[in-house]
């Protein structure tokens, strides 16, 4: 009995940044406050492994015991909530958990979401708890108004058996008010997974699969694109093997990641002074620097839910990532290439370092840094590793630190970007001074795969997705859409890319109608079903549609 993977990276795209908002939950009781997880966290009894400077391997931590030396001194230092605000089921909209059996290896997903949309969290953590009370908890990595999502690495050592979410616990943006919202399990299970060893799920006998029934609740995604809650593993099962998931390649995010690429080096646009960057081999860094981010952009721009700035060159890194900031970015890449003596080469990229400051950077910035590196070394470069550098004592300044005492990190990209709360990492991709990188930097169409590469990996990050008007057929059709919406007609004309572009962006989440023969108020007036599903929200009322014409 094999578990389909559901394209859950498309998924979480859409309902963490975006309100896709399937499933309600339960009911709220009494449970450990906010101060006990940041003191919890504040032991280091995080769920990610940290990378060591040479990124040579992953040291693995053993959770559990971590936790378990932590509880004595927490109950005597931990403050208590007097009790937990407010029932679950008026506060949250949905709990999502990708995985319902998770094996050693895998990375588990969440999602939570409050009711209120209009709400902006500025912090999110929730706590799971396993089978012998072993406490885990998460902070989120990313938010979206009232959204947030989480992720969980299955380690070798964790606990087999049944883990359920038990607590969440928020801050909302300019309020210092801290809620706390119990999970209780109930009739239905708890909302949780399995961790199974590798391959264990075909072995699962019937006895096995009803005891695993009373301990967890799972979510599967339906024929129409949906997220249901099932009752039993077994029922589980069975949904997922017998749904489609093809309706999901027409799935896209109606919201949008600002990503900032910054091409290294360069003329300063205040006083015209050029920075060239490193030289050698006939290569100048600044000019591939500069074609690898134009290529990168120009292969972002094919993706939906994205908007991508060049930064100015500024000679001051700090104005570099200020500007970026004040644009609304949510990532800083800061596009580079390496020198070193002759005989060094390859990519390298540096993140955040593992300050628990702002420590979600250090988490994004790896998983981004990871993907680009795959994709990097399939274009046959050498791989150096992913890296960070502590802050120094440079010519007697220095070093610096986080507000948590934590060395801040060496690279202003970085460092500027963490005190902003946004990822920054710097791609080295190759060395100009090595001979053999030299030769590739200096084919363009090298350069267009490295901006391209780059691009791939920053829209698997983020749940990035190409649509085309193929897919959209059944709800868009150009004609019809610049002549009912004349202001679009006005802005875009005849670009056609443009025009539908702004239809997925913006159109299906205003309900602007976009064919004859898909009217999204009228559908929503007429099935009540439908509308007490997706309640206001207009562009899900498209991609139901949709995914009813495809079922």
């Amino acid at each position: 009995m094999n578990l389909p993977k559901k394209m859950m990276s498309v998924l979480m795209g859409v309902v963490l940044a975006f309100g896709l908002n399937p499933v309600a939950v339960a009911d709220a009781a009494e449970e450990d406050s906010l101060e006990q997880q940041q003191a919890l966290t504040d032991e280091s009894a995080e769920v990610f492994p940290p990378i060591d400077n040479n990124l040579e391997s992953h040291e693995l931590i053993d959770q559990r015991e971590i936790i378990s030396d932590s509880q004595n001194a927490l109950a005597e230092n931990a403050v208590k909530s007097d009790s937990f605000d407010k029932d679950i089921a008026s506060v949250i909209e949905f709990i999502y958990v990708d995985l319902q059996v998770a094996s050693y290896g895998d990375t588990q997903l969440f999602a939570v979401s409050l009711l209120d949309s209009a709400v902006e969290i500025s912090h999110m953590s929730i706590k799971i708890v396993d089978e012998e009370s072993n406490v885990y908890f998460l902070d989120a990595l990313s938010y979206a108004g009232g959204a947030a999502s989480f992720e969980m690495h299955i380690e070798e050592g964790m606990l087999q058996g049944a883990y359920r979410i038990t607590e969440i616990n928020y801050l909302v943006k300019d309020d210092a008010t801290e809620y706390s919202i119990l999970v209780p399990s109930s009739e239905k299970g708890a909302y949780g997974f399995t961790v199974l060893p590798e391959g264990a799920l075909g072995e699962l006998d019937d006895a096995e699969i009803v005891e695993s029934e009373e301990s967890v609740t799972v979510f599967t995604i339906d024929d129409n694109g949906s997220l249901t809650e099932k009752d039993t593993v077994g029922g589980a099962l069975a949904a997922a093997q017998s749904s489609s998931v093809s309706v999901f390649s027409a799935r896209m995010q109606t919201g949008n990641i600002v990503v900032a690429l910054d091409p290294g080096h360069g003329i300063d646009p205040n006083t015209g002074v050029y920075d060239p960057g490193a030289s050698a081999n006939g290569i100048v860094e600044a000019d591939v620097n500069e074609l690898i981010a134009r290529y990168c952009k120009e292969e972002l721009g094919q993706y939906f839910g994205v908007t991508v700035l060049l930064v100015p060159r500024y000679r001051s890194v700090n104005d570099r990532v200020d500007w970026a900031v004040a644009n609304g970015a949510n990532v800083y890449v800061s596009l580079h290439n390496n020198s070193a003596t002759a005989g060094a080469y390859g990519f390298e990229i540096y993140v955040p370092n593992e300050s628990n400051f702002n420590h979600a950077t250090h988490v994004v910035g790896t998983q981004l840094a990871q993907k680009i590196a795959r994709r990097l070394a399939e274009l046959g470069l050498y791989d150096r590793g992913i890296k960070y550098r502590d802050s120094e004592n440079v010519n007697g300044s220095g070093p610096f630190y986080y507000d948590d005492g934590h060395l801040a990190d060496y690279y202003s990209a970085i460092e500027r970007s963490r005190q902003n709360g946004i990822a920054g990492i710097i791609v080295e991709h190759a060395f100009v001074t090595n001979a053999t990188d030299a030769a590739f930097l200096a084919s363009e169409g090298n350069l267009r795969s490295l901006g391209i590469a780059d691009a791939k990996a920053i829209a698997e990050q983020y749940g990035l997705l190409k649509v085309s008007e193929e897919q959209y057929k059944g709800v868009y059709d150009y004609e019809y859409y610049i002549s009912h919406n004349p202001d679009v007609n006005q802005a875009f004309g005849a670009d056609k890319t443009a025009v539908f572009k702004h239809f997925i962006e913006f159109g299906m989440m205003e309900g602007r109608q976009g064919s004859d023969i898909f009217d999204p108020i009228y559908y929503k007036s007429t099935y009540s079903d439908v509308a007490y599903a997706f309640g206001s929200e207009m562009s899900k009322y498209y991609t139901h549609f949709i995914s009813f014409l495809t079922a």
